[in-house]
């Protein structure tokens, strides 16, 4: 019964993973769910405790991806959304970012290049509406009013939000390029260790021809290298010796006893 459990669990988890690559990410959802509802009931039918800790954190990292699915949903929602609205509103601004995006290759480089003109937009409205309050200042009708508007609040909460927004790219920046550090060391480390395999394969094929060539050289002699070389064949060279020559013994006068 628990191996049902498990079976369908995994069999969920593998779905979850198409469907997400699919941006399908309500389907996704779904099978992490049951998948977690399917590792609950495996926990209630194991007793070992090394294996209720592996399903706990099998069942935890569903519950995880649960929350992350759910996180990209919306952004890629956020995405499309927007990408309608700059197609029917600006679609030259879509084509500039497009453009922008091609000339410097780089994702990053194109994210950092719009927070720079964030940064300046910015800027400028809160010179604005700096340059707004301190002419209002001067109408003591409408001076404490328009000190501290609604406005000058929004501006600042746009401001302190686009400088979080820097720092988490500045992160994921980082990570992106550990994650490539980490996978050109190991694609090398696969390289040399396919060099190695390749390099003993060829090293035992010229042994084996080595073993299995003949001793003798054009003129039929004995090959030097093989002698020295071939330890294993050296019985074979007993039979290039001369016969030895035994001695001829009288044996008359062992016939007149």
């Amino acid at each position: 019964m628990e191996n049902s459990h498990l079976n369908r669990a995994h069999m969920y988890g593998r779905r979850a993973e198409n469907c997400a690559k699919n941006r399908r990410f309500d389907d996704a959802i779904e099978c992490h769910r049951k998948a977690v509802s399917h590792f609950s009931e495996a926990l209630k039918l194991q007793t070992n405790a090394i294996v209720q800790e592996s399903l706990q954190l099998q069942r935890k990292y569903h519950l995880k991806q649960v929350d992350w699915l759910l996180v990209k949903k919306q952004q890629y929602d956020r995405y499309l959304r927007a990408l309608d609205y700059q197609r029917r509103k600006n679609p030259e601004f879509l084509a500039q970012q497009i453009e922008k995006m091609d000339k410097y290759n780089e994702l990053q480089v194109a994210i950092y290049h719009n927070l720079d003109d964030t940064d300046g937009l910015l800027e400028a409205l809160g010179r604005n509406i700096a340059t707004t309050t301190t002419n209002n200042n001067n109408s003591p009708a409408l001076g404490v009013a328009n000190a501290s508007g609604p406005g000058t609040k929004t501006v600042h909460d746009l401001i302190a939000l686009n400088h979080s927004l820097h720092i988490l790219i500045q992160r994921m920046s980082q990570n992106v390029d550990e994650y490539a550090t980490e996978n050109e060391e190991l694609r090398e480390k696969l390289r040399y260790y396919e060099r190695e395999k390749e390099a003993g394969s060829s090293d035992g094929a010229k042994g084996l021809d080595a073993e299995s060539s003949p001793n003798t050289g054009k003129g039929g002699g004995q090959s030097s290298g093989t002698e020295k070389h071939t330890p294993g064949l050296m019985h074979d060279n007993l039979s290039t010796l001369a016969p030895l020559e035994m001695p001829v013994f009288d044996l008359s006068d062992f016939d007149n006893h």
